[in-house]
């Protein structure tokens, strides 16, 4: 009897520990599935950023002209953009820049993907297509919006037709700055590059990180 007795002692403890690790273990298991990713809400982000970011870069460019016309703006561009742009990516927790097919600062070269997205933005409106922003998953590099960028009236004077809306000084200016420049010719409303906004694996939009 005592025997019995003994042997229960042991063994109750044993069941109980049995269970309790594979209910740690059934927990570990849900803890480590995968989240679904929220498609719509990054692509919604992203234009999100993307608006903000145009806002503010192209609002400090219209003070610049102001201030001092287009060299001024120049001056901002090839010294300011970049820090601000850097400062938004930290704010957004994302990494935010600009691409075109049409270069002013060789920086912004697409790498051969986005120079295929820009491609398919350019196709569609040359057909007069709608061209709208997309989400791409990258696997562990995690996840691109890409967001077209349009030509306003007041990018005219650094961007424009030479002779028309782009003075030949301040085109000779440019071409000093940026001898391999290729970014003009534009008219208000053209397609003039794109935004894209890279978002780290496992980034979630409705999630604010500290």
């Amino acid at each position: 009897m005592k025997i019995r007795i003994i042997v229960t002692f042991i063994l109750v403890p044993l069941l109980f520990g049995s269970c309790k690790q594979g209910t740690q273990k059934n927990q570990a298991t849900q803890v480590a599935e995968p989240q679904p990713v929220d498609w719509e809400g990054l692509k919604i982000k992203g234009t999100d950023i993307a608006t903000t970011s145009f806002f503010a870069l192209s609002g400090k460019l219209k003070a610049a002209l102001e201030q001092g016309g287009v060299p001024n703006a120049l001056e901002y561009c090839k010294i300011s953009a970049y820090p601000l742009i850097d400062s938004l990516s930290e704010l957004h927790h994302a990494t935010i820049r600009r691409t075109s097919l049409k270069l002013r600062n060789s920086n912004n070269a697409p790498s051969p993907r986005e120079s295929a997205v820009l491609k398919q933005f350019e196709s569609s409106f040359g057909l007069s297509l709608e061209v709208e922003p997309f989400v791409e998953d990258l696997g562990e590099a995690g996840v691109n919006y890409y967001g077209p960028i349009w030509v306003q009236n007041n990018c005219l004077q650094c961007h424009g037709v030479v002779g028309e809306t782009l003075t030949t000084a301040n085109n000779d200016l440019i071409r000093t700055l940026y001898p391999n420049d290729t970014a003009t010719g534009y008219s208000e409303g053209d397609f003039r590059g794109m935004w894209v906004v890279n978002f780290e694996k496992g980034y979630s939009p409705n999630t604010i990180k500290q």
